[in-house]
């Protein structure tokens, strides 16, 4: 059985319009990787975007997210992997500029179902193009107005939890497996309908084992989602992320520690390197199971 960290890794820099990333590596027929995560987001500040009336950070009222995921891979043939991607659950809490109470919100994901095909694999390298598509979760709507803590309490923004477009992904991935090291990049295209700007979307990864047992692992991902500039919709302004228009560059370190030949577990930590605009400002922190299952699970 290959190691986990060449048969499934998640970058958690990409928003939930954007397919989680898990490189160019196919699984054998009837084999396959799942990971179960939760993540949270305080949120210290709303980035608005440059076209807006008053671009810039903004301090806002208390602002947290839960959300519980899972993804799932299973090999079809040699080159063919079929994935599906799902939140059930992603809860919003916001404390309303001076408000003096915190609302919830909670919502259900759409799941992203895709597939890896593997094109090339020569020696240690090897790569793939990768297609997915999401269906719309929700309206769209404002839920809730979002007022900065500056004097009067001026209107910034207005929180969505849902999106009512589909995502239409595809991309091409690489990557490179030596037996203490795994480097991995991909990029693509999300088109969205509703009149959406198309995003461009990146991640790049670099993996080792840490310690001379090899039970720890330890990952460095950069990550990017750059909205073009067409499209006929308005932009947004929640601080979700969810919508029209959100950008963003990020950094995420993940740890991870082998419980069994088959089974980790891990937690991660991403944070902004600039650029962002129409989202929170704050780190996301994510712990997470992890395993391989099928037919040969647990052999070598």
């Amino acid at each position: 059985m290959k190691p986990l960290v060449l048969i499934g890794t998640f970058a958690l820099g990409l928003l939930v319009s954007c397919p989680a990333a898990a490189g160019p590596w196919t699984q054998p027929p009837g084999q396959g990787y799942a990971k179960i995560w939760l993540r949270w987001l305080p949120g210290l500040a709303y980035h608005a975007g440059p076209e807006a009336p008053d671009p810039g950070l903004h301090p806002i009222g208390l602002y947290q997210e839960l959300g519980l995921g899972a993804w799932a891979e299973l090999g079809v043939t040699e080159a063919l992997t079929v994935t599906v991607q799902w939140e059930p659950a992603r809860a919003f809490f916001l404390k309303d500029g001076g408000a003096t109470r915190t609302r919830a919100h909670v919502a259900v994901g759409a799941p992203v179902l895709g597939g890896r095909l593997r094109l090339l694999r020569h020696g240690r390298f090897i790569a793939s193009l990768e297609a997915s598509v999401r269906g719309p979760n929700g309206t769209g709507q404002i839920v809730q107005d979002v007022h900065a803590t500056a004097q009067g309490n001026p209107r910034v923004g207005g929180l969505r939890v849902t999106d009512r477009v589909w995502d239409l992904y595809a991309g091409a991935s690489v990557g490179l497996g030596f037996d203490r090291l795994h480097v991995a990049a991909s990029g693509g295209v999300i088109a969205r309908t509703g009149g959406y700007r198309a995003l461009v979307v990146w991640a790049a990864e670099l993996g080792r084992p840490i310690g001379r047992r090899g039970r720890w692992y330890g990952r460095v991902r950069l990550a990017g989602q750059h909205p073009l500039a067409n499209g006929s919709a308005p932009l947004h302004d929640s601080p979700s992320g969810i919508g029209n228009g959100t950008r963003h560059f990020g950094l995420t370190l993940e740890l991870e520690r082998r419980v069994s030949g088959d089974w980790a577990v891990g937690a991660s930590l991403a944070t902004s390197l600039g650029l962002a605009a129409r989202q929170t400002h704050g780190p996301a922190v994510m712990v997470y199971v992890a395993g391989a299952f099928g037919a040969r699970s647990g052999q070598p």
